[in-house]
């Protein structure tokens, strides 16, 4: 043990006198040049409560935000940012009041990242956006949200996987599992909510939020609902949707089914006022009765749904496949809850069932399932019957 230890003092004493003679000894500047300057170290800046703001080459705002904290990169490009909240400008007037826990500035603030919680509101049409993950693009000035999107609006509430929205056109483009839903509320906040709804389910559409205009061309379907109960179910290929008028211009129709009356609709084109189920066209237009086998067509008409009433113009034909009996008209009106028909013009009246028989006149009413129809004219001799015996 004292060998050891006197050991280790020597060559500390030869350390210390080599470190004493070295410091004496003049420096030697080839190998000052030849050693490599100490590393910098990287630092980033921290800002706590602070206001950023943005300007385009116009000099004008593009955006301007509040923050709990910014911490920035190195090189000063890139910044994370917590509870953030502010404005985006265009042409400096503000377009979308924003907030979300986080948030990320990209290159030099040419783009915006919002993270988690976001809210963005459009104070020109009362618009708000919800998502998960949104981006500001500033030169362009169109926000792209994702996650969990949905758009809110006074008369209408979209949800989707991902959207678009362009606020110099204020024009929301959104796509994925599309629910669209409309709201009508009254005037008078003391009254109870309207209980009519229409709901779209689709791929894709554009919502034209300050047009009021919501336009689908995808394969879609439209249900219209009284509290949970569903009225009136719609297959088109595509969709225009009217928020003001509540109107729907639907082209490709595959399906129109009325629950009550129990009515489907076939046209091409056709409008429905939803609100208040009124049906329009001006080309041709088959109604069909499909608990009492009842068919109505016309080449141009309307029905009211609500009413259960179709008004039919120029050339009809009704057909009562049970009954096996038709009656042809310039114009028709039909009734499909008492199932009973007034026409005019050009009567004819064809049964099938029992005693075959025509009849033509100008004016016909009556019923078609119970096989009782009327046809009169303004000249009695115009009234013609033609009985066909049975063979």
């Amino acid at each position: 043990m004292p060998l050891r230890r006197y050991s280790s003092v020597l060559w500390g004493g030869l350390l210390l006198s080599t470190l004493m003679l070295s410091s004496c000894a003049p420096p030697d500047p080839l190998e000052q040049r030849s050693q490599a300057p100490p590393p910098k170290e990287e630092s980033s800046l921290t800002l706590n409560n602070a206001t950023l703001e943005q300007a385009n080459a116009k000099g004008q705002t593009v955006w301007k935000i509040q923050v709990q904290e910014a911490r920035y990169s190195p090189d000063g490009r890139n910044a994370t940012l917590v509870n953030v909240k502010g404005d985006f400008y265009e042409n400096g007037k503000v377009v979308l009041q924003v907030k979300a826990d986080k948030g990320e500035i990209i290159e030099d603030g040419k783009a915006l990242f919002l993270r988690e919680n976001i809210v963005a509101l459009d104070p020109r049409n009362k618009a708000v956006l919800r998502a998960q993950e949104v981006e500001w693009q500033t030169e362009s000035s169109i926000l792209t949200a994702r996650q969990n999107l949905k758009g809110e609006h006074p008369d209408l509430t979209v949800t989707a996987k991902e959207g678009r929205y362009e606020t110099k056109e204020e024009r929301l483009i959104v796509s994925g599992d599309v629910v669209a839903v409309t709201e009508h509320n009254t005037k008078d906040q003391n009254q109870p909510k309207d209980p009519r709804r229409l709901e779209l389910k689709t791929d894709r559409i554009t919502w034209e939020i300050k047009n009021n205009r919501v336009f689908g061309d995808r394969p879609l379907t439209l249900v219209r609902f009284v509290d949970k109960t569903a009225t009136d179910e719609v297959k088109s290929d595509q969709a225009e949707l009217l928020l003001k008028q509540q109107l729907v211009n639907l082209v490709g129709l595959n399906q129109f089914k009325s629950v009550e009356p129990p009515l489907q609709i076939a046209a091409e084109p056709i409008s429905w006022s939803y609100l208040t189920r009124f049906v329009t066209t001006d080309d041709p237009i088959s109604i069909v009765d499909y608990k009492q086998q009842i068919t109505v067509r016309g080449n141009r008409g309307a029905v009211n749904l609500a009413a259960g009433v179709a008004k039919l113009e120029q050339g009809t034909n009704t057909t009562s496949q049970e009954q096996q009996s038709q009656l042809y008209a310039d114009e028709l009106t039909y009734n499909f809850g008492p199932q009973t028909l007034q026409a005019k013009g050009n009567i004819i009246y064809e049964q099938q069932k029992g005693v075959k028989f025509n009849l033509t006149g100008d004016l016909a009413q009556g019923s078609l399932p119970d096989n009782n129809v009327v046809v009169t004219s303004t000249s009695p001799e115009r009234v013609v019957t033609e009985i066909f015996p049975n063979q």
